[in-house]
C-alpha cells in the first residue's frame, strides 16, 4: 500500500469531521472519493497533506509515519495536491509556470548544471504535450481559459514527479468538453502515478473507471466500482438518490 489511513479522527470544537476512518490506497491506483457536503472529503485531504493535525489515528505513507509531519516535508516525500481553484502565476508564461514549479523541487546548486537544465527542458516539453498547451507555451497564464488554467496547474503538479496526486474537484467550472478532456488526462496520469480525486460530477466519476470510496458524515460508507456503488441502496439513500 502506498497510503494507509488508520482509525483517523478529526474534530472541530466538538464537531466530528472524520470519525475513526480507515482506508488503503495501493500504488498505481486511481481512486475517486465521493459523498455529500460535510462528509469529510476535503478534511481528509487536509489531514493527509499536513494542513490539519488529526485528533486521533495515524497516516502511513510508503511505509513511513507522516501523521503531524509538516506540510513541506510531506510534499517532499512525493504527495502533491491540487486545490479546487486554479492557482497559477498569471503574469508568467505557461512554460515559466512549469519551470517555477519544477525549480521549487530542486536544490539551488542544481539549477546551473547543464544536464539538469536539459532534463528540465525535456520535462517541460513532455508536460506541455500531455496537457495540450504546447502551442500556448509562451502565452501569459492569465490569458488561458478556466479549463486550461486547471490543466496548467495539473501540469505544475506533474512536473514535480510526485508518487501520489490529490485532486480536489478538478473539473469545477469547466465546460462539458473540458471535463471530458480532463478525464482523459487523469486516466493518462494514473497509468504512472497514484491519483486520488474528490468530485461531485457523477458522470465524470463514471468516465474515470477508478475505484470509488463513499464517505458520509466523516464515516466510511461503501467502496467498489462505479457500478457497484451506483447499485448500493444505502449510497442511494444518503447521496445519489435518483441521479443515476
Amino acid at each position: 500500500m502506498l497510503l494507509e489511513i488508520k482509525n483517523l479522527s478529526k474534530s472541530f470544537d466538538g464537531m466530528v469531521a472524520i470519525r475513526d476512518l480507515s482506508l488503503s490506497f495501493p500504488k498505481g491506483e486511481l481512486r475517486c472519493i465521493i459523498g455529500p457536503n460535510g462528509s469529510g472529503k476535503t478534511t481528509l485531504f487536509n489531514l493527509i497533506t499536513g494542513h490539519l493535525s488529526p485528533s486521533g489515528g495515524s497516516i502511513i505513507y510508503d511505509g513511513q509515519e507522516i501523521t503531524n509531519m509538516p506540510v513541506h516535508k510531506i510534499a517532499g516525500l512525493g504527495i502533491c495536491r491540487k486545490f479546487q481553484n486554479p492557482n497559477v502565476f498569471g503574469e508568467l508564461t505557461v512554460e515559466d509556470n512549469l519551470r517555477v514549479a519544477a525549480i521549487g523541487q530542486q536544490k539551488i546548486r542544481r539549477l546551473f548544471r547543464r544536464t539538469d537544465q536539459q532534463q528540465l527542458k525535456e520535462d517541460i516539453d513532455r508536460i506541455l504535450t500531455m496537457i495540450e498547451l504546447q502551442e500556448k507555451s509562451h502565452w501569459a497564464a492569465e490569458s488561458l481559459s478556466h479549463g486550461q488554467k486547471q490543466w496548467l496547474e495539473i501540469g505544475m503538479v506533474l512536473i514535480k514527479k510526485p508518487k501520489m496526486i490529490l485532486l480536489d474537484e478538478p473539473t469545477a467550472g469547466m465546460t462539458s468538453h473540458e471535463t471530458a478532456k480532463t478525464a482523459e488526462l487523469i486516466r493518462q496520469i494514473s497509468s504512472e502515478t497514484t491519483v486520488v480525486v474528490i468530485e461531485h460530477d457523477l458522470d465524470f466519476i463514471r468516465s474515470l473507471h477508478g475505484r470509488v470510496t463513499v464517505l458520509n458524515r466523516g464515516d466510511f460508507l461503501a467502496e467498489g466500482s462505479y457500478d457497484e456503488i451506483a447499485a448500493n441502496q444505502q449510497v442511494r439513500d444518503v447521496y445519489l438518490g435518483d441521479e443515476i
